[in-house]
C-alpha cells in the first residue's frame, strides 16, 4: 500500500507519517528516505527535530537528497519506506548548490518516484502544500511549485490513499477505506473550544456569527501589535496573537474560557518566506494549532462553508 500525504506548514504531516509507515510494517524494517541536504543551522534544527520523532521507531535512514535513484534501490522489494519529503527532493534536484537550475529535473524524479512505487511494497510519500498563496514569484520560482504540483499528482495517481493534514488532522481525498484502519483513533475527551480555519476572505466571521449567535461586541480581533481581549466569546486572526508573542519572547497562551470561538487564517500552503521572522512565524502557528485542535472541535471554512474535521 502506498500513501500521499500533503498539507501546509507544521500540520503534522511527518508525525502521522511515521505512525502510518510504522503501521504498514507488520515486524517488517522501516526506512527512512532522508532528502534534505542542508544548507544552513535552520535546516540542520529542522533535521534534528525529525530524527528526535522517530527515535525508537527503528527506521534505517538512507540519505537520498544527493542521489536519490542510488539511494532508494538499497531498498528490498518487501521495504517499509518513508519519503519526507517531495518538496525537498525536488529543490535540491532543481538547484543543486553551485549549479544551474535543472528545469527538467521534476520529470526525471517522477519516473524514478514511478519506480520506486513499483518496486517497493508498501511507503509512505510526504510532500508540502506551497499553492494557496497569493505571491507573485519570479520564473524559477513558479517553475518550482508547477513542477511540485504535477510530481504529487504522479505520485497521488500510484497511492492507494491520499489525505491532506490541517492542524494535525487528516482529511483523507482518495482510499478512505484502505486508510480508516490504518489512521490513529480520534481522541474522545471533552472539548474546551472550536476552532475555525481557513484561508483569507472564506468567510469565517460571518460563519462563526451566524453559527454561534455572536454580535460584533463578542469579537476580539486579535493585532500584531497588542494581545487579544480573552473575555470577548470570538477571537478572530488568531495568527496575529502568535506573532505578537514571538514578537515579545512569548509562547501563545492557550488557556481560553469553554467555549471560546477561536478563528485563525490559513497561512501555511505557500512558498516558505525568506524572512527568518516569518518563517518561524508560519512555523510556530501551526505547532499552535495542533496544540488547540487536540482540544477543539475543528471546522475549516471554504467559500463560506463549515466542514466539521473533528
Amino acid at each position: 500500500m502506498k500513501i500521499l500525504l500533503t498539507g501546509g506548514c507544521k500540520s503534522g504531516k511527518s508525525r502521522l507519517a511515521q505512525h502510518l509507515a510504522a503501521r504498514l510494517s507488520r515486524g517488517r524494517q522501516l526506512y527512512y528516505l532522508a532528502t534534505m541536504v542542508p544548507q544552513d543551522e535552520e535546516d540542520w534544527e529542522r533535521i534534528r527535530r525529525h530524527v528526535a520523532e522517530r527515535a525508537g521507531l527503528c527506521f534505517r535512514t538512507i540519505e537520498c537528497g544527493e542521489d536519490f535513484a542510488a539511494g532508494w534501490r538499497q531498498l528490498p522489494h518487501d521495504a517499509v519506506f518513508l519519503l519526507d519529503s517531495l518538496t525537498a527532493l525536488l529543490a535540491h534536484a532543481m538547484f543543486p548548490p553551485g549549479g544551474k537550475p535543472l528545469a527538467d529535473a521534476g520529470a526525471a524524479l517522477s519516473e524514478e518516484l514511478a519506480l520506486l512505487s513499483d518496486s517497493v511494497a508498501d511507503g509512505v510519500f510526504v510532500s508540502d502544500g506551497i499553492f494557496c498563496d497569493s505571491g507573485a514569484y519570479d520564473a524559477l520560482t513558479e517553475g518550482y511549485r508547477s513542477a511540485l504540483a504535477a510530481l504529487e499528482q504522479a505520485v497521488a495517481s500510484r497511492c492507494d490513499g491520499v489525505a491532506e493534514l490541517c492542524a494535525g488532522i487528516p482529511v483523507v481525498h482518495a482510499g478512505a477505506a484502505a486508510m480508516r484502519p490504518l489512521l490513529p483513533p480520534q481522541k474522545e475527551h471533552a472539548m474546551d473550544f472550536y476552532l475555525l480555519i481557513g484561508g483569507a476572505g472564506q468567510g469565517k466571521t460571518s460563519y462563526a456569527k451566524k453559527r454561534f449567535r455572536l454580535e460584533d461586541a463578542d469579537i476580539s480581533c486579535c493585532s500584531r501589535n497588542a494581545p487579544p481581549d480573552f473575555s470577548r466569546r470570538c477571537i478572530v486572526h488568531l495568527e496575529n496573537y502568535v506573532s505578537y508573542c514571538l514578537a515579545h519572547g512569548m509562547e501563545p497562551d492557550s488557556a481560553f474560557p469553554p467555549g471560546t470561538v477561536l478563528v485563525c487564517d490559513d497561512i501555511f500552503c505557500g512558498i516558505v518566506p525568506v524572512d527568518a521572522f516569518e518563517r518561524a512565524w508560519r512555523e510556530r502557528t501551526g505547532r499552535f494549532l495542533q496544540e488547540l485542535a487536540a482540544r477543539a472541535h475543528v471546522t475549516r471554512i471554504f467559500c463560506g462553508i463549515g466542514e466539521d474535521l473533528q
